[in-house]
């Protein structure tokens, strides 16, 4: 939805498609604009202020169940390392390339999927919502079995704990995931070089 076509709109539209949003970094105010595109005078932020939101996620067990299952597949050291890195590589070409879309339309990656998959977007949306879930539900079963060792409470507390914090993040949206995960950034990095 082009904004030269907004004052053509019905209110409901304009009020379900507009909205209070971030209007800088740093700018903590709940979100409420929904998925239309960003106005380019209105944008904000640097490629270098994504490392962390992409870096915090990937700083887990996950590197060393793949360098273990390199391994474990007779690759040793040097192949199995190799195999990382080109996947690494290979996999990122496309994410980069999707990338690129947001700053030319100004929508997020999930109204841009239309553009790619058109009405076939229905089979990738399940999927990925499907995924959603597991990945909120695995979170929530780790990170409760982790608080509730930490902590010393009952399992199903700490579950509700981290569902319950998981959608407060998500309620206040995009500024609060960057803090979040700038902080996570340095804890996760920081644990994970003491715990090797």
């Amino acid at each position: 939805m082009p904004w030269t076509t907004r004052r053509s709109l019905s209110p409901l539209t304009v009020s379900a498609f507009s909205g209070r949003r971030p209007s800088r970094a740093g700018d903590l105010t709940i979100e409420t604009h929904g998925i239309a595109p960003i106005g380019e005078d209105q944008r904000y932020g640097t490629p270098a202020r994504l490392f962390t939101v992409w870096f915090a996620p990937q700083v887990n067990v996950t590197g060393v169940f793949s360098g273990a299952l390199a391994i474990v597949l007779g690759l040793g050291f040097w192949l199995g390392l190799l195999a990382m890195v080109i996947g690494t590589v290979l996999g990122a070409f496309l994410v980069a390339y999707l990338s690129t879309w947001g700053p030319r339309t100004g929508a997020g990656q999930l109204p841009n999927s239309r553009m790619a998959f058109g009405g076939g977007v229905v089979l990738p949306a399940v999927l990925q919502w499907l995924s959603s879930i597991a990945w909120d539900a695995l979170v929530g079963l780790f990170g409760g079995e982790a608080l509730a060792a930490l902590l010393g409470i009952p399992f199903w507390i700490a579950v509700l704990i981290v569902l319950g914090a998981q959608g407060l993040v998500g309620f206040f949206g995009y500024e609060l995931i960057h803090r979040l995960q700038a902080v996570l950034t340095l804890v996760l990095f920081t644990t994970f070089v003491v715990s090797r």
